[in-house]
């Protein structure tokens, strides 16, 4: 299986190195890539047949012509306006918008070669989505976040290690853990995804379900969830392993916090939750931005904004999810704007 081939053509040689180092962050080797900044040149290289993955090129050099050619995608940068999508499969961005969000649009359906399992990027990700205060959304957000992602063709796991599982409520199938399956949960055994992987669920993202009474009566350790959620990576099954947890200053959590390339510090935009945060982050060192996103959940504009009183800078709120009226639904949340530039984020 040969390599996919994208190009990046713009008359921008500095705006080009930037996308470039954006698109061999995320796939090191496993594309070939070629840059091209002069327009004759590029109007000499599609001068002949080419097939290409992805076409990302200034709408200075676009022309109709370009769709007579094998090309998988193009994305069209502008400068101006964006034209409205047309159904033509062609893509049009904002060229000075979030470069890693113009990586993802283009690529999210490239396929790999095998051989990528040495790349960082393509390792499967655990994500630990947990808060300072309860009623802050988290099983929302982590459902959200898990439907987004299962949309953009991504193999997901849910797993709930809250003491009291109550998330069948947003899906279709409200089946709970079977009682075998709790067993095993609780003898956390040496092999513990091995033995429940049978009794996972599949409702787009795949999820184990809730467990059918308290943790703590049932005598199953949040450590468990930990176990079975670096075995599932371990695995190969999944490209994410979402974690809604509440435990967040367990030694467990800890642990899978520790093991965690993203956590997600949901909180609201009260003066509570905001205060409940900071301490919060006097436990637990948040200063890897790249891995500790704090996002704010059911934001509302016409509310008071707790956060904007921030004033020592060290937090950043890298998206707001919008309040959703009405029930809330997986299809609800998918389609939020904020879990969107979340999912983005992530990718």
């Amino acid at each position: 299986m040969k390599k996919p081939v994208i190009i990046l053509a713009d008359p921008d040689y500095g705006y080009l190195e930037a996308l470039e180092i954006k698109y061999i962050e995320k796939f090191g080797t496993q594309t070939e890539m070629e840059v091209i900044t002069d327009p004759e040149y590029f109007t000499a290289f599609f001068s002949v047949q080419r097939e290409v993955d992805v076409l990302v090129v200034s709408d200075s050099l676009y022309t109709d012509e370009l769709r007579r050619h094998d090309i998988g995608k193009i994305v069209i940068l502008c400068e101006g306006s964006v034209p409205a999508d047309t159904g033509s499969g062609i893509v049009y961005a904002d060229k000075y918008s979030n470069l890693k969000d113009i990586v993802n649009e283009s690529s999210y359906d490239i396929v790999l070669q095998k051989e990528d399992a040495g790349r960082p990027g393509s390792q499967p990700a655990v994500v630990t989505v947990c808060s300072a205060s309860g009623g802050a959304g988290v099983t929302t957000a982590a459902l959200g976040l898990c439907r987004s992602l299962t949309e953009r063709h991504k193999r997901v796991l849910y797993l709930n290690a809250e003491s009291m599982q109550y998330f069948h409520y947003y899906l279709n199938d409200r089946v709970c853990l079977d009682t075998e399956a709790c067993r095993l949960m609780r003898q956390a055994g040496a092999n513990l995804y091995g033995s429940v992987r049978g009794f996972i669920r599949s409702e787009g993202f795949s999820f184990l379900p809730p467990l059918p009474a308290a943790a703590e009566l049932l005598n199953i350790s949040p450590a468990a969830y930990t176990k079975l959620a670096e075995q599932a990576k371990e695995s190969g099954d999944f490209d994410y392993i979402v974690v809604d947890m509440d435990h967040v200053c367990s030694e467990p959590a800890s642990e899978l916090i520790a093991r965690s390339r993203y956590v997600l510090m949901i909180m609201r935009q009260d003066e509570i939750s905001v205060e409940k945060t900071k301490i919060l982050e006097q436990n637990i060192d948040c200063s890897d931005r790249d891995k500790y996103m704090f996002v704010c959940n059911c934001y509302d504009p016409d509310q008071e904004n707790a956060l904007e009183r921030e004033t020592d800078g060290q937090r950043q709120i890298a998206a707001y999810i919008e309040k959703i009226s009405g029930r809330v639904t997986l299809e609800k949340l998918q389609k939020s704007e904020g879990i969107q530039a979340l999912t983005y984020l992530l990718l």
